[in-house]
């Protein structure tokens, strides 16, 4: 009896070991197949839609002379923008965004455009037509807050005495009396 017992036993652990069969040599590595960062050939995995995407983002596109290099043999203009075209240095007679470059200064360079001269500040930008494309993703730090020009100083907050116009609409009891007392503990 005991030893048709062992015999059944082992007929099943044979079945099972040939039914779950390990996989051999490159298949046994499945992670490192799907996540191998090392691979030319890998491809993002595509997760399920969540719902409706939201727009692609834009900001404006524009044209910042961030530098330019004055020498006896050679002037250059260091240019950055919102476009590839745009982060580019550039000496005279070239094009940087459509604009051609006519003189460079130490303090300034002037571009030229469709008949029309404009000077460009170094530090200064120029904002150019349409909006560039944003690739998805949260914002990062890099990019300025929303309602500002890229590149301009960021606004001053208004001074700590000035009193609160009045409670946002909607903003109810609590809001109203946590700013009456932020005003208190400010005038103490």
């Amino acid at each position: 009896m005991k030893i048709a017992l062992l015999v059944t036993l082992l007929a099943a652990g044979h079945a099972l070991a040939q039914t779950a069969e390990k996989p051999r040599g490159y298949e046994a590595f499945q992670f490192a197949r799907t996540r191998n960062i090392f691979d030319p050939s890998r491809l993002a995995r595509s997760e399920p839609s969540r719902g409706p995407q939201p727009p692609a983002r834009t900001r404006q596109n524009f044209l910042m002379l961030t530098g330019t290099m004055v020498t006896e043999g050679k002037t250059l203009a260091f240019f950055n923008g919102g476009s590839a075209d745009s982060n580019k240095v550039a000496a005279v007679g070239e094009t940087v965004s459509g604009y051609k470059i006519a003189a460079i200064n130490p303090e300034q360079v002037q571009l030229e455009k469709a008949g029309n001269t404009t000077t460009l500040a170094v530090g200064k930008q120029l904002t150019l037509e349409g909006m560039v494309a944003l690739p998805p993703g949260p914002e990062t730090a890099a990019e300025p807050a929303a309602g500002t020009a890229p590149g301009a100083p960021p606004s001053s907050p208004a001074p700590a005495s000035t009193p609160p116009a009045s409670a946002p609409a909607g903003g109810g009891d609590v809001l109203k009396r946590m700013m009456e007392r932020r005003q208190q503990e400010m005038s103490k």
